[in-house]
Order: structure tokens, then sequence, then C-alpha cells
């Protein structure tokens, strides 16, 4: 059983690894070399970890986007708009399903197919005689959430996916290689059975440049496995406490005081700061 002086100690070590003081010379020993390292170790750990899960869901032994829960996540967004939910519908679903399979075989990413062939040709093949018609694509998500998110934080999709012209819905999920990448595809239908006036309304699947930096930045965090997310905590607990140890340089050592070292805390959060967004970029699907 550990003793109060124990105790005390532990929490005196705790202090000087995280904490400026008088006693670590205002250079906490996490930011020190050997502190770093092993702060490193664990986020380059935490990411190898990242990449194996990645490359099991590719494989298929996950499926982390799934129709029930697009339509569940899709509907909760319908009714706090107050717009009727959305039933899937199976002449859309088999449109939409080959909608996804020809862009993998013909290897683009986009509404209208490199041959002209348009989404309401998909429908119409699916069997499903439309009034009023809307798509939404995306790519590289790994939730139902992210994708939901991204269609939300898009003035143009969330119109489409709210939009009370619609009553069914069909979604396709599919896994595979677009010019030479493994990615997801999803593909979302929406319809209305045949009325008067047709309409059809293609949107554009959300991108960088339709999001704002953070909207962007927060899409691609929820594509993020837990795994890579508890990297990205580490890299933000150092750019924290290099911040921290930042503010306190005016009482480091007299030789740090008078060198450029004495912005280390500033340089490791900045260098911190961009590895982070790295991490993003890299395992946030690509979102950015």
């Amino acid at each position: 059983m550990p003793t109060k002086r124990n105790k005390t100690s532990l929490h005196s070590k705790a202090h000087l690894l995280v904490v400026p003081h008088k006693k670590n010379q205002y250079r906490p020993h996490l930011l020190r070399t050997r502190g770093l390292a092993i702060l490193f170790i664990g986020v380059f750990g935490l990411l190898f970890v990242s990449v194996m899960q990645q490359k099991s869901s590719v494989l298929g032994s996950t499926m982390t986007v799934s129709q029930e829960q697009l339509l569940k996540d899709t509907n909760s967004q319908r009714l706090k708009a107050g717009s009727s939910a959305l039933k899937l519908n199976q002449h859309l679903i088999s449109a939409a399903a080959m909608k996804a399979s020809d862009m993998f075989n013909n290897q683009y990413w986009a509404h209208v197919s490199p041959s002209g062939v348009t989404p309401w040709i998909w429908m119409k093949k699916g069997g499903y005689n439309y009034g009023y018609a809307g798509e939404n694509l995306a790519r590289g998500y790994q939730t139902a959430g992210a994708v939901v998110t991204a269609w939300m934080n898009s003035p143009e999709h969330r119109e489409n996916l709210l939009s009370k012209n619609y009553v069914d819905v069909g979604f396709a999920v599919g896994k595979g290689k677009l010019n030479g990448e493994t990615t997801t595809l999803v593909v979302a239908m929406y319809g209305a059975p045949h009325a008067t006036n047709v309409l059809a309304s293609t949107l554009l699947a959300p991108d960088s440049h339709q999001l704002g930096l953070l909207e962007t930045i927060g899409v691609a965090m929820q594509s993020m496995n837990a795994t890579a997310l508890g990297a990205l905590v580490l890299l933000i607990i150092g750019i924290v406490l290099s911040l921290v140890a930042h503010s306190y340089r005016s009482k480091l050592p007299k030789d740090w005081r008078n060198s450029w070292k004495r912005h280390h805390g500033i340089y490791k959060a900045i260098a911190m700061s961009a590895f982070a967004v790295l991490v993003i970029v890299i395992y946030g699907s690509g979102q950015l």
C-alpha cells in the first residue's frame, strides 16, 4: 500500500513533468528531449494502430457507414427542421447501388458520368418513376455521422437533405479503388413519385471549398477513428503545455533567457500544431 510520502513524491514528479516550476527551471520534463521522445512514441504508436484498423476496415471486417445509420441521421436532421421523415425505397437503393458501381467501374466521381449518364437515368433503371429527384455524393468518410454532418454544413446539400419535396431515399455505400486510392463512396438518391411538374436537381458532393475552415476540420475529425483521435489528443496536450511553458520564458535560466532558446515553448507549439494538422489531413479521410 503506497504511503503518504510516496503519494506526495508521485504528485511532485507529475507536477514537474507538466507544470513550469522553479524546481524544473520552468522547463516541464515532458517538453525536454526525453519527454518529447516518449510523447511522439505514443503518437506514432497510436497512428500505427489506426492504420492497421483502417486496413482491417477496408478488407471488410468493419462497415461503419450503413444505410440504416444514414437514414437515422438524415431523418434526425429533417425532423429538427420540420420536414417529414424519409422512407427507404428499394428502387432508389438499387439506383444508388448502380451509380456507385458505375463510378468504381469507370473511375470517376461526379454526378454525370464521362459518357453523359445522369443520376436520373439510374433512377429510371432502378424502376423509380420520379416527380422530384436529387442526389448527394460523399467520398472517403468513415462514419455515417460524418457524411450527414458534411452535407448539413454545405448550404446546397443541406437544402437537398432537408427538402420537403422528397418522401423517399435510397443509399448505397461502396468500398473500392478509385483513381488508385482505396476509398468509400456514399450515394444518396432522394425522390418523390411522379407529379405534373418534374424537377431533377443535382448537388455536388461536399468539399473543402464549400465548408469553412473550422467546419472542414470538424468534419475531418469526425472521420477519424478513436485511435487516431487519441494521437491527436496527445499532440494537443503537448501544444497546450508548450504554450504554458512559453508564458514562463522570463523565468528561464539566464543563459536561456538571453538566447533564442527562450522561445522554445512557442517553437515546439508551432511544430506540434503543424504535425497535428498533418494528422488531420491524412487520417481525416482526406477531407482537408
